[in-house]
């Protein structure tokens, strides 16, 4: 189910996959999570991707990365402050979890609350040895913070990896569009 969702990007497999892996294992936490992206990126059906997130948490209430999940299907709900709430505990439980920053730096900054936003996703991009994903959304915080220049120097960061080593494209084009490069 998983290879078929992110994957093959087949996505009657995808849902089929997850109610046959749920019906063979109740319990097992990794289809409910990834079940929940199904829902929320594929359905667009956010209030039972919340619910399935919110079971596989309370199958595994100590594990951070199903509590991440629960994270991002609040996020992309736009449920912000509840986004934040489950990002700090998934942090608190695993404090090495640069996905947990990663996504509580975006929910901090959908909220306009920069400051936070910007620790946040500082420590995230410490955390993946400076993977793109956090230095883009770290750019766009500094950015909106009013810190062109640090901003500018992320993006050059970057562009002179790339020249050295792959660096995803469409992360370029996420961070351009949110800067309003595109406009």
């Amino acid at each position: 189910a998983f290879v078929s969702l992110t994957y093959d990007r087949d996505w009657h497999a995808a849902a089929s996959g997850f109610r046959r892996a749920l019906e063979l294992n109740p319990n097992l936490v990794a289809a409910h999570y990834w079940r929940s992206v199904y829902l929320w990126a594929i359905e667009r059906r956010f209030n039972e991707a919340i619910a399935e997130a919110r079971h596989a948490t309370d199958l595994d209430p100590l594990a951070a990365y199903p509590i991440v999940q629960l994270g991002v299907s609040l996020l992309v709900a736009q449920r912000y402050d509840e986004a934040i709430l489950a990002l700090h505990r998934a942090a608190e439980l695993d404090a090495t979890s640069f996905l947990a920053h990663y996504y509580l730096g975006i929910a901090y900054r959908s909220r306009h609350m920069l400051a936070e936003a910007i620790a946040a996703l500082e420590t995230a991009a410490s955390l993946s040895g400076r993977h793109p994903w956090p230095m883009g959304q770290l750019c766009v915080a500094y950015a909106a913070a009013d810190r062109s220049t640090d901003a500018q120097a992320l993006q050059d960061e970057l562009a002179a990896r790339s020249r050295r080593e792959y660096v995803q494209p469409s992360g370029f084009a996420i961070l351009h569009a949110q800067l309003g490069h595109f406009a």
